[in-house]
């Protein structure tokens, strides 16, 4: 288990600033990491800022948050290799 500034230290020095987009939320778990989220319109759950030591379980949780807010998709786009995103 993790403190959310442990995740979002070891993100940042294995990517960027963890700085999320306006108005953007927060999922975090201090077993498997965090990302922040935001419903954009036309009913898409877009997730920001990724980091975790299981990426399936995870993205099932964003799955899950989408399915509940009534979005049709789960996307997000990267510039990072993907070590940036899962700790091993």
């Amino acid at each position: 288990m993790q403190a959310f500034d442990e995740w979002k230290s070891w993100y940042e020095s294995h990517a960027e600033p963890a700085d999320p987009i306006e108005g953007a939320s927060l999922y975090y778990e201090p077993v498997h990491g965090f990302f922040y989220y935001e419903v954009f319109p036309g009913g898409v759950l877009y997730i920001d800022h990724f980091a975790t030591d299981d990426y399936q379980y995870l993205f099932g949780k964003a799955r899950e948050i989408a399915r509940h807010l009534g979005c049709r998709e789960v996307t997000t786009q990267t510039f990072h290799p993907a070590k940036a995103y899962a700790m091993h």
